[in-house]
C-alpha cells in the first residue's frame, strides 16, 4: 500500500545557525504530519485527541538525520505503520528531498492507555485494521 505523504518548507526560523533544520523542531513537522496521517485513518481531530476513553501518548522518538534539511527547500514526509502489537503502534516518517533522497528518519512509538487510569489497553478494534492495512511490509 501506497504511504500517507505530508508536505513541508522547512522555514528560516525552523533553522540553526548552520542554516539546517534545528534538530528540536523535527519532532513539531512530525507532529504536523502526525495529525495529517490520523485524519488520513478517517478519525477526526475530536474523536482521536479529545476522545474521553484513549489516548495515544509518545513512549519513545528516534531521529536519524542523513542529509542537510535546508530552509526554503521542500521535502516529501512519507509516513508508515513499521511495527504494531496490541497495544502499541511504531509510525515511521521519512523525508525525502526533491532528488527523492532520505534526508532524515524518525521513528515514534504510541501506547493506547485508558484516558482516567493511564493503563495500557489494547488497541480498539477500528484503529487496529486501519493501522494494519498500512503497515509496511517486513524485510
Amino acid at each position: 500500500m501506497k504511504a500517507f505523504e505530508y508536505q513541508h518548507t522547512v522555514r528560516f526560523r525552523e533553522s540553526d545557525p548552520a542554516q539546517m533544520l534545528f534538530f528540536g523542531n523535527t519532532l513539531s513537522i512530525v507532529h504536523d504530519a502526525y495529525e495529517e496521517f490520523v485524519q488520513f485513518l478517517g478519525f477526526s481531530f475530536d474523536e482521536w485527541f479529545l476522545n474521553p476513553q484513549v489516548i495515544y501518548p509518545l513512549r519513545a522518538s528516534h531521529q536519524e538525520f542523513l542529509r542537510p534539511l535546508k530552509p526554503g527547500q521542500n521535502y516529501r514526509i512519507q509516513v508508515t505503520v513499521k511495527d504494531l502489537s496490541e497495544s502499541t503502534f511504531t509510525l515511521q516518517f521519512l523525508f525525502l528531498d526533491d532528488q527523492q533522497q532520505v534526508c532524515c528518519k524518525v521513528e515514534t512509538v504510541h501506547v493506547c492507555v485508558d484516558r482516567k487510569t493511564t493503563t495500557k489497553q489494547k488497541l480498539p478494534s477500528r484503529l487496529d485494521s486501519e493501522l494494519r492495512q498500512r503497515k509496511a511490509p517486513s524485510l
